[in-house]
């Protein structure tokens, strides 16, 4: 399986490296790429990652916002990253600082009830214009390549996720787990996957600028724990999310 995922995620997710035939352009081959793989998912543990999401969400306790707000927190981490890397560091500043001013604890405050958001609203205006700023920026097959359309999965789903009682199961179950078309093709995730993804990917880059070959490799392995949590693992907790929020 993990095959048949890394050849889906390999179109994308190697972004601005190459695709395989020309790693020796950079002088890589097949083996050190497989090693350096091999090195990043013993340094992560997306099982256990997985399971203390899944569990939190189940549990509809606190940790299901701090690890969704440590989520969100890589991804702006990473959207910056990559910003810098293509020579826009002065929006990569200004998202940083907006993000530590205001941001950093969105879900905790909705969580907390201190936030009343209506049906469809975003979590928040700022990350719809931050992913317009990146989109604009880098392109469209860039964001897709580092995973940056995450931000619209978060922004749109939390709300949703969060308020289980207001929604009716179909749109609750394509918020909390995703939209899969066909095998495994998704038209998007879900937010349990994107937390799960941006989490692991915290874990397998820890270290490393998050660029390049390591955000290769570790895509995969995020991708894979993703894709794991949404068609699989999410699905069930949600639905008995939805239907204790509707006894």
């Amino acid at each position: 399986m993990r095959i048949i995922i890394w050849f889906l995620l390999a179109s994308s997710a190697f972004a601005d490296v190459a695709p395989m035939a020309d790693l020796a352009d950079f002088g890589l081959t097949e083996e050190s790429v497989k090693s350096l793989r091999r090195r990043h998912e013993a340094q992560t543990d997306d099982v256990g990652i997985s399971r203390r999401v899944a569990a939190s969400f189940e549990a509809e306790d606190f940790m299901s916002a701090v690890y969704t707000d440590q989520a969100l927190g890589a991804l702006i981490n990473q959207a910056a990253n990559v910003l810098e890397h293509y020579g826009y560091g002065r929006d990569a500043s200004k998202i940083r600082a907006d993000y530590a001013k205001d941001y950093a604890t969105a879900a905790v405050g909705l969580f907390m009830g201190g936030k009343e958001l209506g049906d469809g609203k975003p979590l928040s205006k700022w990350l719809v214009e931050v992913h317009e700023t990146i989109e604009e920026s880098i392109g469209l097959y860039l964001c897709k390549a580092f995973h940056l359309h995450s931000l619209y999965v978060l922004n749109y789903g939390i709300p949703t996720v969060m308020s289980p009682e207001r929604h009716d199961l179909k749109d609750y179950l394509d918020a909390f787990s995703g939209h899969l078309i066909w095998g495994f093709f998704w038209e998007h995730a879900g937010v349990s996957g994107t937390v799960t993804y941006w989490l692991v990917n915290t874990s397998c880059t820890m270290g490393t600028s998050g660029m390049g070959m390591v955000a290769y490799v570790c895509g995969f392995i995020s991708g894979y724990a993703e894709t794991t949590m949404d068609g699989r693992i999410a699905p069930p907790i949600g639905e008995r999310i939805w239907k204790h929020a509707h006894k």
